[in-house]
């Protein structure tokens, strides 16, 4: 059995699969505010898988600069960072290679 937790209004704040305070046994009528609620969760998941792909690449472009620079060394992080670091760039520059669709620069210089 599922349990929820409303706000004022009467919309779905939480799901609890444990009676706690302040939740109620879900009703059948309740299913639809229950998938809505899911729906809202999904989407910010979503949102945040997204982000946290894209924000992993900011990162990683500013650790790179960091090292460029001699901010930092490489080896200051810690192990599981640079595994993850050479990892990400051994993946990123075989899927460069495997998947090249346009020439690099150079090999565009000698098509002219």
């Amino acid at each position: 059995m599922a349990y929820v937790k409303r706000d004022d209004e009467g919309r779905v704040v939480a799901v609890s699969e444990q009676p706690l305070e302040g939740f109620e046994p879900l009703r059948a009528a309740a299913d639809i505010d229950v998938a809505a609620f899911m729906e809202r969760i999904e989407q910010v998941q979503q949102a945040l898988a997204s982000s946290d792909s894209e924000f992993v690449r900011v990162i990683e472009d500013l650790v790179t600069l960091l090292v460029e620079q001699n901010q930092i060394r490489f080896t200051d992080l810690p192990d599981i960072a640079q595994r993850k670091m050479l990892d990400r760039q051994q993946l990123r520059h075989s899927m460069h290679s495997t998947l090249q669709l346009l020439p690099d620069e150079d090999d565009m210089d000698e098509l002219i």
